[in-house]
């Protein structure tokens, strides 16, 4: 069915440096999740033009047109993904790669890096190459405190299976986002584990499967392993 008309109003703005407001005329979209975009882009380009360092692409028409045709684009496509990505476009004309939206998982991902918590098992894994050239998932080591390290894991493990899915030709990155969850959540592991004193290179004897329970776990800003000889792409979680 065709989308109903959007409502035409105005959005004042103020103009730094000089009397008075910009009046925009735009299109405020019917659909909540677009207007929601809306109303965030007029808040990035408010923080930008309050904040930019460089002043001279935040102030003047030029700012104030690229908002009212992004507001109309969004309201035009009716899609909040469109919305949200003449909200990255808005932000991208600037120039500048360290002026850009980020959706709530990629903040996420972004806090999680930057304050060193995150909610998971606390595994540290890597991709492992076998000779048949399958790629294997397989364990560096466990954070210390954590619910794998008070479990019992280990470096040298090898994780076959999470809740149920097999893990191998799984990249270490996918097994990390997997693994991480809300804090109280569970996850399945089937581990393939080396008996005591056999080499790490062969045959695993047995399989262990474990449940763990996910929790807060603190990333020290300085991690070691030893990894095999051929370790490859790593993750945590």
């Amino acid at each position: 069915s065709p989308r109903a008309p959007a409502a035409t109003t105005t959005v004042q703005v103020a103009r730094p440096g000089r009397p008075g407001r910009h009046t925009l005329n735009v299109e405020l979209s019917d659909a909540p999740e677009v207007l929601q975009a809306q109303k965030t882009m007029v808040e990035a380009w408010a923080l930008a033009r309050a904040n930019f360092v460089d002043a001279e692409p935040v102030v003047g028409p030029r700012w104030e047109e690229r908002l009212e045709a992004a507001m109309n684009a969004a309201s035009a496509s009716g899609d909040a993904a469109h919305a949200y990505g003449e909200l990255r476009a808005m932000l991208a004309s600037l120039g500048d790669k360290y002026t850009s939206y980020l959706d709530p998982k990629d903040f996420g991902a972004f806090r999680m890096s930057n304050e060193g918590e995150l909610s998971g098992v606390g595994i540290i894994i890597a991709q492992s190459t076998s000779p048949d050239g399958a790629s294997h998932l397989v364990v560096q080591g466990s954070l210390e405190g954590s619910p794998a390290n008070r479990a019992g894991v280990r470096a040298g493990d090898e994780v076959v299976a999470i809740d149920g899915h097999t893990a191998t030709g799984l990249k270490s990155e996918d097994a990390a986002t997997a693994l991480r969850g809300k804090k109280g959540t569970t996850v399945k592991l089937r581990l393939a584990r080396h008996g005591a004193g056999e080499a790490p290179d062969a045959a695993p004897s047995h399989f262990e499967d474990l449940k763990l329970q996910r929790d807060v776990v603190r990333i020290s800003p300085l991690f070691t392993a030893t990894l095999p000889h051929g370790g490859g792409r790593g993750g945590g979680g």
